[in-house]
């Protein structure tokens, strides 16, 4: 939208990536990495050079994807004339493959979802919530990554700066369950989230006061569903799981619900942990 391509605010720093990829999310060499959002291309390089994974990311705006797509040559010809030719060195660097689009197109989805093992959503004050949307009652961006993370693989971690709109996790979802005399089971919901406590100076190039990771984990249940909490509803008494997601008359991923038309959102009363 017109007002998404306006909201820019600023940038994660090198020191606070590190942070998230080596204490929040344990990237390896043999993941798969996506920068959901990745403006000119600092968090995907990052990740390739320093994690050595192969490292993926998409932006919305042609020129952050332009300037990205110079800064990945440099980055290349640095490395090669430098390291390697200069000082003899050679660095194992993941593979780069960036892509200039939206991220709820259907062309973009596998690429997306298949096989992402750690991803990453710089959507700091709502940025990606109702601030990106034209008009009231259209989805925003965060709805759109909420479905792309139930498409993911189990045990795949999506990092955002902001609360996604999902139903209430596994752990949530099934206190709801007891309380209203439902049984709990594990198919209650497809993910767990925890909760990081940063902060530090130049963490952030807006601000330096102590900010919030999300950190959502898909459990280990193979087809992401989740189950009804309405004790009423004939679907949540025999345990009938509903998928997560599903696409909409647009041809877009969009988070699925119950028939009975009654939900509750997470209220995102999760163990925080500090990182130093």
């Amino acid at each position: 939208t017109t007002v998404q391509k306006k909201a820019q605010y600023g940038r994660l720093s090198f020191q606070a990536t590190r942070v998230l990829f080596t204490q929040v999310a344990s990237l390896k060499y043999f993941h798969l990495f996506l920068d959901i959002g990745h403006g000119v291309g600092n968090t995907v390089l990052q990740a390739a050079y320093t994690v050595g994974c192969e490292s993926l990311g998409i932006e919305l705006v042609n020129l952050r994807a332009e300037r990205a797509d110079v800064y990945a040559d440099k980055c290349r010809e640095y490395n090669t004339l430098i390291h390697q030719q200069r000082d003899g060195k050679h660095y194992s660097v993941g593979p780069v493959r960036m892509r200039h689009g939206s991220l709820h197109a259907a062309e973009h989805r596998n690429f997306l979802t298949q096989n992402v093992d750690v991803a990453l959503v710089n959507n700091f004050g709502d940025v990606f919530g109702h601030r990106c949307v034209d008009k009231p009652g259209q989805l925003t961006m965060d709805d759109h990554i909420a479905a792309l993370f139930g498409q993911t693989k189990p045990g795949a971690v999506f990092l955002t700066l902001h609360p996604l709109p999902l139903p209430p996790c596994v752990e949530e979802a099934n206190m709801i369950r007891k309380r209203v005399g439902l049984q709990e089971s594990q198919h209650a919901s497809f993910y767990s989230v925890e909760e990081y406590l940063l902060s530090g100076r130049n963490l952030l190039s807006w601000t330096n006061k102590p900010f919030v990771v999300y950190k959502y984990t898909r459990t280990s249940l193979q087809e992401a569903v989740f189950l009804c909490c309405n004790p009423t509803c004939e679907k949540a008494r025999s345990m009938q799981t509903i998928p997560a997601c599903c696409v909409n008359d647009q041809n877009v991923l969009c988070l699925n619900h119950c028939d009975c038309r009654v939900s509750e959102r997470t209220s995102r009363n999760a163990q925080t942990y500090k990182c130093p």
